[in-house]
């Protein structure tokens, strides 16, 4: 797929670079605040300054992203972010730096990164398609935590020789880097008229989108579950090293990078094509989530550090997959114009992780870390086993291919699977436009009786499909564009 998709290649450079500027941000950001305040409850403050963003600006986020052209406003978030970071670096080597002014310019860093998150998901699917969504998300999914281990590494070691100033440099060269890598890509799908409506309405639009086609909402718990539930359990990873396991810094190191191992690891798995089942091995990876976390919390007692580790690289391999769910499951759901709101409903979602943050904490402070990771771990089975007893069975598995909803025709998956058999090397297309025209008539037409079957498509002219050769995949699409068309 990235060998004959270079607007793929431009994307997955530029998200690895980010998540480089974005996983440093962090580091620099709580060692900064510890020094300016050496108060844990500032550090608290300024750390949610960075989230907090999310969750108010996701649906004008997605709005946005549905008017504007999505590569370019991935360049111009990160210039932005490039800029606010770059402001602290200079801030910090002057000495002029206060709390406030941290908290300021990062709540700023945060609201393009909530632009930029919406952006990043639909262009993907406009990139990809529907049919190759989950592995390009996949694919992206890998670069940013690859990123986060780099940019984690990059920052602690340029704080530990050179100083929070630089660090700031490094984290705003890298954004700025993933902002250049973007320039060359190009606007896959047209964007929406800037003037056919307001923001406004078209955030009512995204609302009514919810109202009609409730499993959206569904989706959007679910994302919101697994941050507050789930993924919040990185705060208490500190503590786990320090007061459980009495390991020091290496040790916290050792299990963040276990954190980005199991997540790599999960997502280059998920590649090989076993996340066909949809919404319910959504529920079913959620459960596994909540059940590693439980294991967690009574490993320390169990086994030794390692085995820990191993824990945690499990946990965030389940919280990989349920990220991949989350995000591909909602861009499925609804119709081309609406991705970029697809893509800021989980952003909103994903903004409400500072609420499970707190509550880790709290429950951490008052029963030990232990005791708050087995609560959140079975708060998180529970949400998760709720819903698969209130949600059919049926709509669930048919979250996976928006066959149910205001998701993607038949038509345009079939066009959308085509293209992905191309992209692989399964199908070769002939010049000549009458055979192409044919045979493309009659595998359109089996592809679109086929379309939803568990989530599979069970393709019969395989005979065919090493007669033809044609490399533009773009023509491929028209063709098939104007095939939807004559059947419509």
């Amino acid at each position: 797929m990235l060998r004959l998709l270079p607007d793929l290649r431009y994307l997955g450079a530029g998200t690895l670079l980010s998540s480089i500027g974005m996983m440093g941000e962090a580091v620099v950001l709580g060692w900064l605040a510890l020094e300016l305040t050496d108060s844990p409850f500032l550090v608290g403050a300024a750390m949610g300054a960075r989230a907090l963003p999310l969750f108010f600006v996701g649906v004008p986020a997605g709005v946005i992203a549905d008017r504007l052209p999505r590569q370019r406003l991935l360049a111009a978030t990160g210039a932005g972010q490039a800029l606010t970071t770059g402001a602290m670096g200079v801030l910090v080597l002057t000495g002029a730096v206060s709390l406030a002014q941290l908290i300021l310019l990062t709540f700023v860093a945060g609201i393009l990164r909530g632009l930029e998150h919406a952006a990043r998901q639909s262009y993907a699917h406009d990139v990809v398609g529907a049919a190759g969504l989950v592995s390009g998300l996949a694919i992206l999914g890998v670069a940013m935590r690859a990123g986060w281990l780099l940019g984690s590494l990059g920052a602690g070691a340029i704080i530990a020789r050179y100083g929070s100033g630089h660090a700031y440099l490094f984290v705003a060269a890298a954004y700025l880097a993933g902002a250049v890598a973007m320039l060359p890509a190009r606007a896959v799908a047209p964007a929406a008229p800037s003037g056919s409506d307001s923001i406004w309405q078209g955030i009512t639009s995204f609302v009514n989108a919810v109202n009609r086609d409730r499993m959206l909402l569904v989706l959007m718990m679910l994302t919101a579950g697994a941050e507050v539930l789930g993924f919040a359990h990185q705060a208490l990873l500190p503590s786990l090293a320090r007061d459980v396991l009495h390991t020091g810094p290496e040790g916290l190191g050792a299990l963040n990078a276990a954190r980005s191992v199991g997540g790599i690891l999960a997502l280059l798995a998920s590649m090989r094509g076993f996340t066909a089942g949809g919404g319910a091995l959504f529920v079913a990876v959620l459960m596994s989530f909540g059940g590693s976390l439980i294991a967690l919390g009574v490993a320390p007692y169990v086994v030794g550090f390692v085995g820990v580790a191993l824990l945690v690289l499990l946990a965030n391999a389940a919280g990989a997959l349920a990220d991949l769910f989350a995000q591909s499951l909602l861009q499925l759901r609804v119709p081309a114009h609406l991705r970029g709101h697809a893509g800021g409903a989980w952003v909103v979602a994903i903004g409400l992780a500072p609420l499970g943050q707190i509550q880790m904490g709290a429950l951490a402070s008052l029963f030990g870390v232990s005791a708050a990771l087995g609560a959140s771990g079975l708060g998180l089975v529970a949400l998760a086993g709720a819903t698969a007893l209130l949600v059919r069975s049926g709509t669930m598995t048919r979250m996976r291919d928006g066959s149910d909803g205001p998701g993607p025709s038949t038509s345009e998956m079939a066009r959308d699977i085509v293209v992905a058999l191309v992209q692989s090397g399964k199908i070769h297309l002939d010049p000549d436009a009458r055979k192409q025209g044919e045979w493309l008539g009659n595998l359109f037409k089996a592809l679109h009786q086929k379309i939803v079957v568990e989530g599979a498509i069970e393709l019969l002219v395989e005979d065919q499909l090493k007669n033809f050769n044609l490399d533009d995949l773009r023509q491929l699409r028209e063709l098939l564009d104007a095939e939807i068309a004559a059947r419509s």
